[in-house]
Formats: C-alpha cells, sequence, structure tokens
C-alpha cells in the first residue's frame, strides 16, 4: 500500500468512528432516524462493517423491531466473532423474544470470550431464570456480583432467583443490597415488600412499601402490597383505602380487586365488597382467588340474609 494510500485508508477510518460515535450519542438521546441515517452511511461504504451492523441492530431493537435487531446482530458477529458483547446483547435480545435456547448459547459464547463481563453473566442468569433453572441463574448472578458488586439489578435478579428457591432470608439481603445501591430502584421495594410478606413479615413490608411509595406515590403493586401488609396486622379499614385508591389508578387490574374485597368482607361492608367481587368476576372469570372471594361472599350475603 503506497503512503497516499494508507493515509486515504486512515482517514477514512477515522471519519468512520466518528460517524459511529456521533450515531451513539444520537441513540442515547432517542433521536433513532438520525442515528439510523449515520450507521446506513457508513455499511454503504463497508456493508459488513461489524460496528456499524451491532449499532444498528441495538437501535432497530430501541425501535422495538427485535426480528431486524436479532438479523443484525447475527450478520454483526458473522463480520467479527470475537466481541463479547456483541454475543452478550444478542443473548438479551433472543431472551426477550422468547428465544431462550438461543440466550443461553449467545450467553455463554459471551463469556468464553470474556470470563470477566459482569453484564454477560447476568443476562446468562436471566435467561436461565426464565428457563426455570434456578440454581444456574444463581451461580450466574454470583458471579456477577463477583466482578461487579455495584450492580444493583444483579442484585435484583438475584432476589428473585432465590425466593424462587425457597432461600427467603437471602432474598431479603439481596433486594436490601439492591436498594442500598440504587434508592429510586423501585421494582426492588415492591419485590422487597412481598418477600417479606412471604416471611410473615407484615410490619417491616409495611415500612418497605411505604418508604417506596414516598418515591412513587401511585404505584400499583406497592400500593396493593401496603395494603396487604396492613389487612395481615388487622388493620381492614387502612387496608381497603389503600387498596381502593390502587383500584382507582388502574381500574383493570383484577388482582386489586380481588384484595380489596377480601378486606371489605372482613369488615363486613357487603355492598362494596359486591362492587369488587363483581369487578375481579369480570376481569379474572376463571381465577382461582376470584372464586374463593366469591363464595366467601355468597356465604357472608347468605349470613347476612341477603336475597342470593
Amino acid at each position: 500500500m503506497s503512503e497516499s494510500s494508507a493515509i486515504m485508508s486512515e482517514d477514512r477510518s477515522t471519519a468512520t468512528a466518528q460517524a459511529l460515535a456521533k450515531a451513539e450519542q444520537y441513540r442515547e438521546t432517542g433521536q433513532l432516524l438520525a442515528a439510523e441515517d449515520l450507521c446506513r452511511r457508513v455499511l454503504q461504504d463497508a456493508p459488513n462493517h461489524a460496528a456499524a451492523l451491532h449499532l444498528l441492530g441495538i437501535i432497530a431493537h430501541d425501535a422495538g423491531n427485535a426480528a431486524a435487531a436479532i438479523d443484525l446482530l447475527r450478520r454483526a458477529i458473522a463480520a467479527d466473532a470475537t466481541q463479547s458483547h456483541y454475543f452478550a446483547n444478542l443473548g438479551e435480545m433472543c431472551r426477550q423474544s422468547g428465544r431462550l435456547d438461543e440466550a443461553v448459547a449467545a450467553g455463554r459464547r459471551a463469556i468464553e470470550l470474556q470470563p470477566d463481563h459482569a453484564q454477560a453473566w447476568n443476562n446468562l442468569g436471566i435467561a436461565h431464570y426464565d428457563r426455570a433453572e434456578y440454581q444456574r441463574a444463581e451461580a450466574c448472578y454470583r458471579e456477577a456480583i463477583r466482578l461487579a458488586p455495584g450492580l444493583a439489578e444483579t442484585y435484583s435478579n438475584l432476589g428473585n432467583t432465590l425466593r424462587a428457591l425457597g432461600k427467603l432470608n437471602e432474598a431479603v439481603e439481596a433486594y436490601g443490597k439492591a436498594i442500598q445501591l440504587k434508592p429510586e430502584a423501585i421494582s426492588a421495594y415492591y419485590n422487597l415488600g412481598t418477600v417479606l410478606r412471604d416471611l410473615r413479615r407484615f410490619a417491616d413490608s409495611e415500612v418497605t412499601s411505604r418508604k417506596g411509595l414516598a418515591l412513587r406515590p401511585h404505584e400499583i403493586g406497592l400500593l396493593n402490597n401496603l395494603g396487604l401488609a396492613l389487612g395481615a396486622q388487622g388493620r381492614s379499614a387502612e387496608a381497603a383505602t389503600t387498596l381502593a385508591r390502587s383500584a382507582v389508578l388502574d381500574s383493570e387490574n383484577g388482582r386489586t380487586f380481588i384484595y380489596l374485597a377480601t378486606v371489605l368482607l372482613d369488615l363486613g361492608r357487603l355492598e362494596e365488597a359486591r362492587i369488587a367481587t363483581e369487578k375481579a368476576q369480570a376481569l379474572l372469570p376463571t381465577d382461582a382467588e376470584t372464586m374463593r372471594v366469591s363464595l366467601r361472599f355468597e356465604d357472608q350475603q347468605r349470613r347476612a340474609g341477603g336475597s342470593g
């Protein structure tokens, strides 16, 4: 290669790198069309440019086009099969599309290429969790935490897996660590409140739910958790108020109406319980809990001298 050709090649490489960096900036700020345009310009000159194909796949995923995203990442890997993060991202996209075997295979390859890739370990753990392979998921999350102890998401994922394994006290610790690392992580408050209820630590579940609600007052899951914790402590009137608020915020959540009907029956407020029960029946007609609360309503109505 002549000196002038080498300079031209170097200039082209620099221009490509700058274009892709700009495309990433556009993507991060939600300007997906502008980001896509830059990637396609790069691919016009170099159709098999791995980094451009990978970034275009990420953009397609951001735009909600999962099939195109997966295809583009596979093309990127065909062009350069040495990049761990290509496989890690492919695995997560496959998992989100329900292609769990492909997700696990891609995740394993990501780790083979880069054993210290904490996010790849986390993603592989999620794929195993979705396949109900909880012990494998736990092992993946613990390795991710060993490599990157500051990942709040991984602690939440570990908590979910420990709960599935019946290791409830360990799950409490994992969710607590997630909250410590990321105090605004609403899902961790919800999950912690739920597992505390599993442990019958209702007062602690109440405290956790209230902390989450202080950050996001209209979060349905947290309101339901709070209502259930209050009801379990015999504070049915407070529970009814809380669950009624949840029902107003989301009138299509059948589970909320089951919970609300239950506490209203505890209070003997049969007319309100009837309305909540009928709403649960409309939203979740075949659910076992709907059937249970319906039978309970009918029994209490009969004993109260109702007509049917």
